[in-house]
């Protein structure tokens, strides 16, 4: 009981901040009467873009949000962007490259996690410096797989955030790979490779032995894959 109380709580905590910020409209559907806070039109650019709906975009205690944010409707590159609700101002995160996995919000600590061509990196909201730190370099056992091209379609990582899972696609053969970046050994864990698109993992929550991914090209199939 103490729980369901504590999180009702936090809910209205939420739901006051954003009620509160003069940077969201609130929206009540007609049907169900369930209230949403949307991101004012180009309150920061000129398309704004939650992240994508498999990965949290708001943290725990409701101070910040996570956006995607273009600049025009050319733009082919976009930026990763924080709102912090309580102070009501805006910061760009060094993680919005084009065509980038999507990042990975540790809701509880606001802690963003991305990959990119150096490894992985993190960045603390709260902190709210210009720089972030690499938690994880580029692995040397991962280049032995060839050149990939990218670490994964969004990131998962496990509960104790010692573990990523990935899914890849080699960029000169058919072919993907998917396993676990064991983060503190800076080591690849792999776990299988396919000759079909295998792709959108994510990692069990509970389990970090066991993650679901998406079967490329097939609607409707998807393949399990559990650690040998």
């Amino acid at each position: 009981m103490f729980v369901l109380v504590a999180a009702n709580v936090l809910a209205v905590v939420q739901a006051a901040r954003f009620e509160d910020s003069p940077l969201f409209v609130k929206r009540v559907d007609p049907y169900s009467d369930v209230v949403s806070y949307i991101l004012k039109p180009k309150a920061y650019a000129f398309s704004q873009q939650s992240i994508y709906f498999t990965n949290k975009s708001v943290t725990d205690d409701g101070r910040f949000l996570l956006f995607k944010a273009w600049d025009s409707p050319t733009a082919k590159t976009n930026r990763l962007v924080a709102v912090d609700i309580e102070k009501g101002t805006f910061k760009e995160i060094p993680a919005g490259k084009r065509n980038a996995p999507i990042p990975f919000l540790d809701t509880a600590k606001s802690l963003v996690y991305w990959f990119d061509e150096e490894g992985l990196h993190r960045y603390d909201l709260r902190a709210g410096k210009d720089e972030a730190e690499i938690v994880c370099p580029y692995p040397e056992n991962l280049a032995k797989e060839g050149p990939m091209r990218g670490y994964c379609t969004h990131l998962t990582l496990s509960a104790d955030r010692k573990k990523a899972f990935l899914d890849m696609r080699c960029r000169k053969e058919d072919r993907w790979v998917q396993g676990l970046l064991l983060i503190d050994e800076g080591r690849f864990e792999k776990w299988t490779e396919t000759d079909y698109e295998l792709a959108h993992g994510q990692i069990n929550p509970v389990d970090d032995r066991i993650a679901i991914c998406a079967r490329g090209g097939a609607p409707g199939r998807q393949g399990r894959r559990r650690c040998p």
